[in-house]
């Protein structure tokens, strides 16, 4: 299998090479770290502890290995802790803000560079994020007698009809996963059906509900509204994570809310670093007075009431001083969606799109509460939103529902451990945590 496998990456990488050059060129993105990609990285380990390898793809999965890496620092500080990410984006945030942890770009799943940074960390345990199944990683922990844990995990409707296809091919990889935390019971009943040993499949909740609870007061809120001169009292909508074109249909209907709630601010933050001198172009195309975050010091007062968040890994911040929400990648087109619920978590009153297939359950259940609406349309957007603004209290009071839903969803990140412990590796000396 493992040639076969090597082969088709091959053949299909040499297909769309033109493409990733393309886009390479265009957006600036897989410029770095190919050698580390293609041959495998070497992250520095510490060859007197027991290693774990938290695998997150990209930033969402990020915040789930940052809260896996606090509790084991915490609970094993004999563990030495190593998190992969496969975007520049993830890396850059993970290297930044999970201190406890050795960050590391992750291998393509060529054979001989997953084998080579495997054997390299020599992990007792690798824990996955969400259903990042990647076959010759997985091969390659079975091989080494290395227990796979997949947390959080989540299979859509389309990507179980794919693995369905394909069970008896990939059975001898899903082999190597010892334990499935499933986000829900519609995903663990597709989780069973999948692998030839239904039991190890438990549900736990998604961990991205936890610590989600956030407080408009935290110091690092206070500091952003400070940057961006955000005064507790302001008419604030955020738009988040946000794709094209739905940028100029957020300022085009901003542009009409200015004649209603002149005082209005808004602050735009798209979800891909490489399209911020994209979305700025536009902004300056309209003629609006606006802002980049990037540019403004400490101090410095931000006069314009646009302002183009292009930074990463600050969205959560921004959502606290959010009035009014829309979440992106949302609107247009079958993207799925982008999480709703940090800003469920501040109590904002949020909308987003019909497309939202990536946090299905989350919608429904937030739907279901009457904490979100959905908008299918600009003029949709436009009155949700303008909505909001004329009537406070009912904005506030769809928030706090959101808010409820998120309080009744704690508890998965404790469920996620109780699975995940047996498979660490033993404690052979007593330890003391880092003070």
């Amino acid at each position: 299998m493992p040639r076969i496998l090597d082969a088709a990456y091959l053949s299909a990488l040499s297909l769309t090479l033109p493409y990733w050059i393309w886009r390479s060129a265009k957006t600036g993105k897989y410029r770095q770290g190919w050698s580390e990609r293609f041959l495998g990285a070497k992250p520095a380990v510490d060859p007197t502890r027991p290693r774990v390898w938290i695998h997150a793809v990209s930033l969402g999965e990020v915040v789930l290995a940052r809260q896996m890496v606090d509790v084991l620092s915490s609970s094993r500080p004999d563990l030495q802790l190593l998190v992969s990410t496969s975007t520049d984006s993830g890396l850059q945030v993970a290297s930044e803000r999970i201190k406890n942890a050795v960050s590391f770009r992750a291998p393509l799943d060529f054979s001989w560079a997953v084998e080579r940074v495997t054997d390299h960390i020599a992990p007792s345990l690798i824990i996955l994020t969400e259903l990042e199944l990647w076959p010759h990683l997985l091969l390659t922990a079975r091989e080494r007698n290395v227990p796979v844990c997949v947390i959080n995990a989540r299979v859509s409707r389309r990507s179980y009809r794919g693995y369905r296809r394909w069970k008896k091919v990939l059975a001898p990889a899903l082999e190597a996963v010892r334990w499935w935390g499933a986000q829900t019971d519609e995903y663990a009943d597709r989780l069973r059906d999948l692998v030839s040993h239904p039991d190890t499949v438990q549900v736990t909740g998604s961990i991205k509900y936890e610590g989600s609870l956030r407080d408009r007061h935290d110091p690092a809120v206070d500091r952003m509204a400070r940057l961006l001169s955000i005064e507790s009292n302001d008419a604030v909508w955020v738009a988040g994570s946000t794709l094209g074109p739905e940028e100029s249909v957020v300022i085009d209907v901003y542009r009409s809310l200015l004649r209603r709630h002149p005082e209005l601010k808004l602050l735009l933050v798209p979800r891909h670093p490489e399209r911020f001198d994209e979305v700025a172009r536009l902004l300056d195309q309209t003629g609006i007075p606006y802002a980049r975050r990037s540019r403004l010091q400490p101090g410095e007062s931000a006069l314009a009431k646009v302002i183009l968040v292009d930074s990463v890994g600050e969205l959560a911040q921004v959502w606290g001083l959010a009035s009014v929400g829309f979440v992106g990648g949302s609107l247009t087109g079958a993207r799925g969606g982008q999480s709703m619920i940090e800003p469920a978590g501040f109590g904002v009153p949020c909308c987003f799109g019909p497309s939202t297939s990536n946090f299905k359950s989350t919608v429904e259940q937030l739907l279901a509460v009457d904490g979100a609406k959905v908008v299918t349309s600009s003029r949709d957007l436009e009155e949700t939103v303008g909505n909001w603004f004329d009537e406070p209290s009912a904005a506030r009071s769809c928030g706090q529902r959101a808010r409820s839903f998120i309080e009744s969803q704690q508890g998965a990140l404790q469920k996620t451990m109780r699975g995940v412990e047996p498979f660490l590796p033993r404690l052979t000396r007593p330890v003391r945590a880092a003070s």
